[in-house]
């Protein structure tokens, strides 16, 4: 029988002592190499990804600064919104206030030319009447303007729950 050569075969009769050498001095000498190598480039394919978060978190960032102006501008609209109806039913509720003291003063004329015997009591109705409606028109207004000024409140960040 022929004695195995050494270092080609190892003690093992069936060869694999020698297989279990190579096999540990893959990762040793110049293959170590290839597996450093390869912990390195882990990183950089792994930087794709905290690249992609990155990205992922300045998007975001965009998204809230973009709600936030969003939030802001609807606030400032509301607000001017408010502002505008309140001066508008103000103004409305100073002409219908002239309105009713010029229907109130009607009405009063109309009583006295009556007393005076100048004109019927048909007239003076009409003019109690139209100073009724007038009145009635004046609190409506009151109301409206009262109402636009709790929008206002609510708008500037006054409120309650509901």
């Amino acid at each position: 029988m022929r004695q195995p050569e050494s270092g080609t075969r190892g003690s093992d009769p069936r060869g694999r002592g020698c297989q279990r050498s190579a096999l540990t001095s893959l990762f040793t000498g110049p293959a170590g190499a290839w597996s450093f190598g390869a912990s390195l480039a882990q990183p950089i394919f792994t930087g794709g990804r905290f690249r992609s978060e990155v990205r992922l978190a300045e998007a975001r960032q965009q998204t809230a600064v973009l709600f936030y102006e969003q939030s802001i501008q609807g606030a400032f609209r509301s607000v001017s919104d408010a502002l505008v109806a309140y001066h508008k039913t103000r103004e409305f509720r100073a002409q219908q206030g002239l309105l009713f003291r010029s229907a109130e003063d009607a009405a009063r004329l109309s009583q006295m030319r009556y007393n005076g015997g100048v004109t019927g009591y048909l007239e003076v109705l009409t003019n109690e009447t139209n100073a009724f409606s007038t009145e009635l028109g004046l609190v409506q207004a009151q109301v409206n303007e009262l109402l636009a000024v709790v929008q206002l409140y609510q708008a500037l960040g006054g409120g309650w729950q509901q």
